[in-house]
C-alpha cells in the first residue's frame, strides 16, 4: 500500500532481522538505503547481515567470500556517515578481528616442524588485527569502560607484538576489574 513509506520498509527490514531472516531484512534494508542513502543505521544492519552470511560456516564458500565485502563497504557507509557511532566503529572491528580469530587457531594447530606456515598464517590474522586496530581503538574512545573491546585491544596488541600499548590495556582492565 506504501512502497514510497521509509517507515514501513524500516519497520518490514526490523521484523525479518527479529526472525533472522537474513536474506529478506538484506531485501528490504536494500530498500531503505535506496529511499534514504545518508541513514546511517541501515548501514550498519547491512552490514551485520552480510556479516551473518560470512560467518555462517554453513553457507556456501561463494556466499561468504561475496558477504564479506559486502559487510565491509557497509560499515564504512555507516562510519562515515556518523563516526562517532559506536556500534558501527565496533562492527567494523569484530568483522576483521573475526576474520583474524580462525587463522590463528589453524596456525596453533600446526606441528612445530611446519614453522614457515605458521607464520605464514600469523602474518595473514595480524593485518587483519592491524585492520581493526584503528575501528577497535575508535570506539574503545567512545566508550572507554567497554571490556570486550579493551579485551580484543589487549589480544590484538599481544600479537603485534606492541608491548607499551599492552600494558597500558592491561592497567586499564585491572582498574575495571577493581571497580
Amino acid at each position: 500500500l506504501y512502497p514510497d513509506n521509509l517507515q514501513m520498509t524500516l519497520s518490514e527490514s526490523n521484523v525479518y532481522i527479529f526472525f533472522n531472516n537474513v536474506p529478506k531484512a538484506l531485501s528490504t534494508l536494500t530498500i531503505a538505503a535506496q529511499k534514504d542513502s545518508t541513514n546511517y543505521l541501515v548501514w550498519n544492519a547491512i552490514g551485520i547481515n552480510y556479516q551473518k552470511i560470512y560467518e555462517d560456516t554453513l553457507q556456501p564458500q561463494a556466499s561468504r567470500n561475496d558477504a564479506f565485502p559486502r559487510s565491509e563497504v557497509a560499515y564504512m557507509k555507516s562510519v562515515k556517515l556518523k563516526p562517532d557511532f559506536y556500534d558501527a566503529q565496533l562492527n567494523i572491528a569484530s568483522l576483521y578481528f573475526n576474520s583474524a580469530v580462525p587463522i590463528v587457531l589453524k596456525a596453533n594447530g600446526l606441528p612445530l616442524e611446519q614453522k614457515e606456515a605458521y607464520d605464514k598464517l600469523i602474518a595473514e590474522a595480524n593485518r587483519y588485527y592491524k585492520l581493526a586496530l584503528p575501528y577497535l581503538t575508535r570506539a574503545d574512545e567512545l566508550e572507554p569502560n567497554d571490556m570486550n573491546s579493551l579485551n580484543s585491544l589487549r589480544q590484538i596488541y599481544q600479537s603485534i607484538g606492541d608491548t607499551e600499548k599492552l600494558k597500558v590495556v592491561q592497567k586499564r582492565i585491572l582498574e575495571l576489574r577493581k571497580n
